[in-house]
């Protein structure tokens, strides 16, 4: 399966989704040799946009996670703005070093139900939002390490596909 273009959007209210997304969709760009595009969803003005995608586009879909799920002021816009029309994606979540609980699992099923689909999702370690105690410094170089593996196993994935995924 030929992906045209890589995009990324996330929610990111400390700079640890958007990093941890932005490492996957290099390594996804570079393995597929296609062009990335970053998309935020952070400022409220940013979540007035509905965004379309298509069947050659693969989308890194980001959010952190707050108490064991999305957030419940950005789960509305994500399941009204984002369309993904049979573009394949890669659900993403950012946990404080407590749990990512259902989180992930609420991503990928929000992404079914909006058109897209989801051919790999992964949980991601970082500094916890309300203390340095938690997880300080992270994501570290290990963990982006392990995030470009897991992206390169995505992108294994996707050049096998000979058809887009039920």
């Amino acid at each position: 399966m030929k992906i045209e273009k890589i995009w990324t959007i996330c929610y990111s209210a400390t700079g640890n989704t958007e990093r941890t997304v932005k490492t996957l969709a290099e390594e996804l760009a570079a393995k597929l040799g296609c062009p990335m595009e970053q998309l935020s969803f952070t400022k409220p003005m940013e979540r007035t946009r509905e965004y379309y995608f298509k069947e050659t586009d693969l989308v890194v879909v980001g959010s952190p996670v707050y108490a064991g799920k999305l957030p419940n002021k950005i789960l509305p816009d994500y399941q009204k703005r984002l369309h993904g029309n049979g573009a394949l994606a890669v659900a993403a979540v950012t946990f404080g070093n407590r749990s990512y609980d259902n989180a992930l699992a609420e991503l990928s099923a929000l992404l079914e139900n909006n058109g897209f689909h989801t051919v790999a999702a992964g949980a991601f370690a970082a500094q916890h939002a309300m203390t340095d105690e938690l997880g300080y410094g992270r994501p570290g170089w290990s963990d982006q390490f392990e995030m470009k593996q897991f992206a390169g196993k995505a992108a294994k994935k996707v050049q096998g596909l000979t058809e887009i995924p039920e």
